[in-house]
Order: structure tokens, then sequence, then C-alpha cells
């Protein structure tokens, strides 16, 4: 089952300040994006979401601040 969605239609996304990751990089990974959205969608896997911007599929590691 396909599912999309963009960033907007996730009012609930967790917060990327340094003080709710506990560290000094405010960026968030797309890995960490990809746990996020399986939740959501109540997906056993975290791999079974796709992370795309421009059509590109994002790797896991890259930051938000790299996109």
């Amino acid at each position: 089952m396909d599912h999309c969605m963009s960033l907007e239609e996730t009012s609930a996304f967790p917060s990327t300040t340094s003080a709710a990751k506990g560290d000094k990089d405010s960026s968030i990974t797309v890995t960490l994006i990809q746990k996020f959205i399986a939740h959501k969608l109540n997906l056993n896997d975290h791999t079974e979401v796709d992370v795309v911007c421009c059509d590109e599929k994002l790797n896991g590691d890259m930051k938000e601040a790299m996109i």
C-alpha cells in the first residue's frame, strides 16, 4: 500500500530544537522522519517508508539541513 503525505500534513511532527534532542545539532535525519511516519501509519518497520524530495529518494543518514 502506498501512502503519500507532505510534512505540512503532519502537524504533530516532532520538534527539531536542540533542547528537545538534547544536543547542539538541531537537524534531524531522514531515518527519524521515516520512523515518525511509520509510527503514524502503524507500519511495522520504518524501512517501509521512502522519503522523496524533488523526485529523489533520500538517504537515511541525510539530515534535513542537507535537503
